[in-house]
């Protein structure tokens, strides 16, 4: 079968895009690594056969079968959590769903799981399962470019982390609302929140978390082009 004709069998569903990467992959590496202008081997004219196909495709089908294991424990850990009278318990469980889903780059899934968390977290009276999740949404907003839901998130993580005197939660929100702003080129805010999450390491007497900052100090001072406090 043509590739093309393979392709064209592909429905527009969650679970094909993988083997649709594939199919491209194969034909391109057909054509000697792109496809050449002037030559009849057009992109998608080569074949290709099910079996072919299908030895190609287990490495892959064996990760996703074991990436979906991982998500369907971490659902039925917290379930048993929940059942247990461990919440927080559920929270880390689902925290770490949505951070599987983000690894391989399933960002709105992970949105989910994330939301699932909150949900959970909100209604507790220890507060450090609800910053964790706080924080976690916050670098995944902030990935996504949506600015201002990031900032939301890492405002509400500082707050709490700060009444609970949680100081290494207080110095990531800090260091995430920096890296926003050194994103949207605001240098002076950017500045002056990873100042703050520089104290608060400092106050902690954190070596990796002092370690940390300074490498976004670095990079926030590289990107704005004062190499001299880029490398002092």
């Amino acid at each position: 079968m043509k590739i093309e004709r393979a392709l064209s069998l592909l429905p527009g569903i969650d679970a094909m895009p993988s083997i649709r990467a594939l199919l491209l992959s194969t034909d391109v590496n057909q054509a000697g690594g792109g496809p050449r202008i002037g030559v009849n081997d057009t992109v998608g004219k080569r074949d290709i056969t099910a079996a072919d196909l299908r030895e190609r495709m287990r490495p892959e089908f064996e990760r996703v079968v074991q990436h979906l294991t991982s998500l369907y424990e971490s659902y039925f850990s917290a379930v048993e959590a929940l059942d247990g009278g461990a919440p927080e318990s559920a929270v880390r469980s689902l925290v770490t769903a949505g951070q599987r889903e983000q690894a391989v780059g399933r960002v709105e899934q992970a949105q989910v799981w994330y939301q699932a968390a909150l949900d959970v977290a909100e209604g507790l009276v220890d507060r450090k399962p609800e910053i964790e999740t706080l924080l976690a949404l916050g670098a995944l907003t902030r990935w996504l470019d949506f600015y201002d839901d990031s900032t939301r998130r890492y405002r509400r993580a500082l707050v709490l982390a700060e009444s609970v005197f949680d100081t290494r939660s207080a110095v990531s929100a800090c260091i995430g609302l920096g890296l926003l702003l050194v994103e949207q080129e605001a240098w002076p805010g950017a500045d002056a929140w990873l100042a703050r999450a520089m104290r608060l390491a400092e106050r902690a007497e954190d070596d990796s978390f002092v370690a940390e900052v300074s490498h976004h100090q670095a990079e926030a001072a590289r990107r704005r082009g004062d190499f001299t406090a880029a490398t002092t």
